[in-house]
C-alpha cells in the first residue's frame, strides 16, 4: 500500500473515532456510523497484518474470558426470561458491540502514535463544539436548533439535554488530559485555553441539566484533579478553585434562567418537579425493582424484561446495577462487575504512569457512576461508551511512549496492558 494512502486512511480513522462519541448529540446514528467508519478505515490501513497476533492475544486474556462468560450468562437469562425473543434480540445486539470492540482494539493497537494524537485532537474539538451547541440550545431555546438536535417529542421538553450531561462527564476527563499534556509541553494554544476550557466544560455539563451527570461530575472531576496533583505534580492555586466555583454558580444561574428558578431549585433539591415524583420518579421505580429482584435472583428475567412485567412503571430501571440484578441476576451482575473492575484496576495502574491514564480512569469512573441513575445499560448507544472510552483511554495512555519514535510511521503496540496486565509496549 502506498505510504500516502495508508497515512490518509489512518488520519480518517483517527478523526472518525475521536469525533464519534460527542457527536451523539446530533444523532445516535451519527455516532454509530463514525465509529464503524473509523474501525473499517483503521483495518484497511493495517491491511490485516497483525490480526492473527491480536486474536491470540485476545484468546489468552482473562478479561476476554470474563466477557465471554458474561455473554453466556446473558444468553441463559434470555432463554429463561419473561420475553425470550426480545431478550435474545438484545443479546445479539450486545454481541455485535463486543465484536466491534474487538476490531476497535485491533485498530487502536496498530494505530501509530502520531494519529493517536490526531484522534485526541478530534475528540477535544468535537466535545467543545457539541458543548457549545448544547449551551445555545439550553439558553436560547431556538426552535430550529432544537429540531435539528432532538426528536419531535423532545423539542420543547426541559429534559431534552439531560443525557448530554452524562456524555460530557465521560469524555471531558480525556479531553482535559490532552489539554494538560499539551500545556505542559508549552504549546501556546493549550496554555491559553486550558482553564477557560475546563470552566466552559463544567458550565455546559450543568446547563444540560442531567442530575446523573452532575453527581458523576462532582465525584469524577474531583478525583481527576486530585490524582493529577498527587501523581503528576499539577498544582492548583486558589484562583483555580475560585474560578471553578464561579463557573459552577454561573452554570446554575444559566440553568435557572433557561428553565425557570422554581424548576431549577426542584432539580437541585432532588424533589418532585412537574408531577414526576422525587428524582423524576426514579425512587418509585427503584423501590419496585428491589422488591422484584428476589423472585428471580440467580439468572434474572432476561435483558430488557422489566418493561414486560405487568405493573412496570417505566421501560427500564434507570440504574445499571438494579437493571443487571433484575434482568441478568446475581450471576450476570457479578461477571459484569468483574469485567468493569478488572479494566478499572488496569487503568488505575496507567494513571500512575501518566496524565492520560488519569483521564482514562476518571472517564470510566464517570460512566459507572452516571449509569447508576441513567438510561438502560442495554441501550446500545450508551453501552458502546464503555468499551470505546476504555480502549481509547488505554491506547492514549501509551502515547507518551510513542513520542520517542515520532519519526516512525508504523509505531505498533505489540502487547496490551489492558488485556494482560503488563506494562511494556
Amino acid at each position: 500500500m502506498l505510504r500516502e494512502v495508508k497515512a490518509m486512511l489512518w488520519r480518517a480513522s483517527a478523526v472518525s473515532l475521536g469525533a464519534a462519541l460527542p457527536l451523539v448529540l446530533v444523532g445516535r446514528m451519527v455516532m454509530t456510523v463514525l465509529l464503524a467508519l473509523g474501525i473499517i478505515l483503521g483495518v484497511l490501513a493495517t491491511k490485516g497484518e497483525s490480526i492473527r497476533a491480536t486474536v491470540r492475544l485476545l484468546l489468552d486474556s482473562w478479561l476476554v474470558l470474563l466477557i465471554l462468560a458474561f455473554l453466556g450468562a446473558m444468553l441463559a437469562s434470555s432463554s429463561l426470561g419473561v420475553v425470550p425473543a426480545v431478550s435474545f434480540d438484545k443479546w445479539l445486539q450486545i454481541d455485535g458491540i463486543i465484536l466491534a470492540s474487538g476490531f476497535l482494539f485491533f485498530v487502536l493497537r496498530e494505530m501509530p502514535g502520531a494519529y493517536v494524537d490526531k484522534m485526541m485532537k478530534a475528540l477535544a474539538v468535537a466535545t467543545y463544539a457539541m458543548a457549545a451547541l448544547a449551551v445555545l440550545d439550553a439558553l436560547t431555546g431556538y426552535e430550529r436548533l432544537a429540531i435539528a438536535l432532538h426528536d419531535a417529542d423532545k423539542i420543547s421538553s426541559a429534559y431534552r439535554l439531560n443525557f448530554f450531561s452524562s456524555v460530557l462527564v465521560v469524555v471531558l476527563p480525556l479531553v482535559w488530559s490532552r489539554l494538560l499534556v499539551k500545556a505542559r509541553e508549552f504549546e501556546p494554544f493549550a496554555v491559553r485555553i486550558l482553564w477557560p476550557a475546563v470552566g466552559f466544560g463544567m458550565f455546559a455539563l450543568v446547563v444540560s441539566g442531567g442530575r446523573a451527570g452532575w453527581v458523576a461530575a462532582a465525584i469524577s472531576f474531583t478525583m481527576f484533579w486530585f490524582l493529577v496533583a498527587r501523581f503528576h505534580q499539577v498544582v492548583l492555586h486558589a484562583r483555580h478553585w475560585l474560578g471553578a466555583a464561579l463557573w459552577g454558580v454561573l452554570a446554575f444561574v444559566g440553568y435557572g434562567f433557561a428553565n425557570g428558578w422554581q424548576f431549577m431549585m426542584a432539580r437541585v433539591g432532588l424533589v418532585e418537579e412537574g408531577g414526576r415524583g422525587a428524582l423524576s420518579g426514579r425512587l418509585d421505580i427503584w423501590t419496585q425493582v428491589i422488591t422484584w429482584i428476589p423472585e428471580n435472583w440467580l439468572m434474572g428475567i432476561g435483558p430488557m424484561g422489566y418493561r414486560y412485567v405487568p405493573g412496570a412503571l417505566d421501560a427500564h430501571p434507570h440504574s445499571w446495577l438494579l437493571q443487571m440484578l433484575l434482568e441478568v441476576g446475581v450471576v450476570g451482575t457479578l461477571l459484569f462487575t468483574a469485567v468493569a473492575g478488572v479494566v478499572w484496576l488496569r487503568l488505575w495502574a496507567l494513571s500512575r504512569a501518566g496524565i492520560y491514564g488519569v483521564g482514562a480512569l476518571c472517564s470510566l469512573t464517570a460512566f459507572l457512576i452516571a449509569g447508576l441513575a441513567n438510561t438502560s445499560i442495554f441501550n446500545a448507544w450508551w453501552l458502546a461508551f464503555l468499551p470505546v472510552i476504555s480502549l481509547i483511554g488505554w491506547r492514549v495512555a501509551w502515547a507518551p511512549k510513542d513520542g520517542r519514535r515520532k519519526g516512525r510511521s508504523s509505531r505498533v503496540l505489540k502487547r496490551s496492558s489492558l488485556l494482560s496486565g503488563g506494562h511494556g509496549a
